[in-house]
């Protein structure tokens, strides 16, 4: 990445981002985020009664209150977010690298855009709801579904709507790129769709630890076993987290870290989903940062 190059920043507030004692901060976060999620979820149950007059009126007032909640969330998660580089011209298919789940909250609080979503997360109580307001594809392992999933992204880009899909199928903890599966490509591939792509690093302020310690938590051994597992070398570039609960409480105790997104220039087309796959796969790993 050009460090010379400007940045812009998306989303810059950080809640509580004035000088303070770390456990303080942490505690006064971990308080906002369930008191804001709920606030989110109630405004989507009051948007109920205007389903009598439109039910797109009622889609689009619901997305509207879900992407609101996902700016929310970067906000009380300390999260600021930049990028490099030109967004990619509307309708667009991107993809990305995947490093934490807060590039979610981001390229939603960015884009009016649709991502792929498994199906488990719908059922989780009030999470669920906010997350079936960004309108999401709802995907699960049943190869079945492949093929009604390609022909709903086909007809999604050709109404001028815009795809966001991260093909590493998993979190990689942001020193390489992980193997793109093309299956997520197919629809681009099958209708010649040009594939813009972007990478994403994340960084602390100086004097705290490293983004590498503090931001990257995992890896997910569940979601892990999806993509084939995770090697002897990958374990130890993860290193040993502890448990969860303690990474967390770390994070929130950061006054701020930064999520920075570089948008390439020129999208690549491919009518081979492997092909494409693989030329993407290189291309973001040629700008990607890794995380220190």
């Amino acid at each position: 990445m050009n460090e010379s190059s400007p940045l812009t920043h998306l989303c810059r507030w950080v809640f509580p981002g004035v000088p303070m004692w770390y456990p303080f901060r942490a505690a006064l976060r971990l308080a906002a985020l369930p008191l804001w999620t709920l606030w989110c979820w109630l405004m989507n149950l009051m948007l109920a009664p205007v389903a009598l007059v439109s039910r797109q009126a009622l889609r689009d007032s619901r997305k509207r209150v879900s992407r609101h909640w996902c700016r929310g969330m970067l906000a009380v998660l300390g999260t600021r977010v930049l990028a490099r580089g030109a967004f990619p011209p509307k309708p667009f298919f991107l993809v990305t690298n995947h490093i934490t789940g807060m590039e979610a909250f981001a390229i939603n609080a960015v884009f009016d855009m649709t991502c792929p979503i498994a199906m488990y997360v719908k059922k989780q109580p009030v999470i669920g709801r906010l997350i079936a307001g960004l309108d999401p594809f709802w995907v699960s392992q049943k190869k079945s579904e492949t093929a009604s999933l390609n022909e709903r992204i086909i007809n999604e880009l050709r109404n001028g709507k815009n795809i966001v899909i991260a093909p590493e199928g998993d979190i990689s903890p942001g020193r390489f790129v992980r193997r793109f599966r093309a299956g997520m490509l197919e629809p681009a591939a099958m209708i010649g769709f040009p594939v813009h792509y972007a990478c994403v690093t994340y960084r602390t302020p100086a004097g705290w630890p490293p983004a590498s310690k503090s931001v990257v938590y995992g890896p997910d051994a569940e979601r892990a076993k999806m993509v084939g597992g995770i090697s002897e070398e990958e374990k130890a570039l993860w290193g040993d987290r502890g448990p969860f609960h303690r990474y967390f409480l770390g994070l929130l105790g950061l006054p701020w870290h930064e999520l920075v997104v570089h948008f390439a220039p020129d999208p690549i087309i491919a009518e081979d989903k492997f092909t494409l796959a693989n030329q993407l796969h290189d291309a973001v790993e040629s700008i990607l940062v890794p995380v220190e």
